[in-house]
């Protein structure tokens, strides 16, 4: 969510930072937004991507038990979560690939 707009050397620098501290998604719907706007400032347009990040968590805790979903179809209903984004968390979190065809 963080990389849409901004550097992959940005986020890499800014997340260490939050998830050594906030890492489930009840400690992201428990950040205050203001909190959570000032630690993802740098990888800009915060406030929206701020109220992304806690919906998303929102979902995946009550709709999902706090995993998450292992479709990509499923990804895709979360806030800030777009096919590139899904197919992204399909191979790094679950190593399946979504593949195409024709």
């Amino acid at each position: 969510m963080l990389s849409a707009q901004c550097t992959d050397e940005r986020v890499n620098k800014t997340t260490p930072c939050i998830f050594s501290k906030y890492n489930t998604p009840q400690d992201f719907i428990d950040i205050d937004i203001n909190t959570l706007e000032d630690l993802i400032h740098p990888c800009g347009f915060y406030k929206n991507k701020a109220k992304n990040i806690k919906a998303y968590a929102k979902k995946v805790l009550e709709d999902y038990g706090g995993n998450l979903p292992m479709s990509i179809d499923q990804l895709m209903t979360l806030p800030g979560i777009g096919r590139k984004s899904a197919n992204v968390i399909m191979l790094e979190a679950f190593n399946e690939p979504v593949r195409y065809c024709c």
